[in-house]
């Protein structure tokens, strides 16, 4: 069993944070909320896209210590860069999300941009927690 590093272990934290707050902003909304929930939907994105980037170098880096060879060093990060890509394709769609609720009205736009966020907390942590 490989064990997780300390950076690890505190953007999972981090991101169970997060995911409990934009959950905890959702229930508690209002329309009169709607402004600071997706202000707040925003800062959790922007938090976890930081944690993930310094989460990302360190992972790579480990790859490439773990490797024994150039030719394992560079599969290895080449098979996670499928996985980091994806997870690219999740922050996109939760910043698209969050565009569309803050340029509309309607409770549809806004629902899907917090479930947007909510579902790429989850994602990640599965990311992160996996490695």
């Amino acid at each position: 069993m490989t064990r997780r590093s300390p950076l690890s272990a505190i953007v999972l934290l981090g991101l169970a944070c997060l995911v409990l707050f934009v959950t905890s902003l959702q229930a508690a909304c209002t329309k009169a909320q709607r402004q600071d929930t997706l202000r707040a939907s925003l800062l959790s994105v922007n938090a976890a896209r930081d944690s993930f980037t310094a989460w990302d170098l360190a992972h790579q880096q480990g790859l490439v210590d773990r490797a024994t060879t150039r030719e394992e060093a560079t599969q290895a990060v080449a098979e996670y860069r499928v996985t980091q890509g994806k997870v690219t394709g999740w922050f996109a769609t939760a910043y698209q999300a969050l565009a569309v609720a803050a340029t509309q009205s309607d409770d549809a736009s806004f629902a899907q941009a917090v479930d947007a966020v909510r579902e790429l907390l989850h994602d990640l942590q599965q990311v992160i927690g996996s490695k």
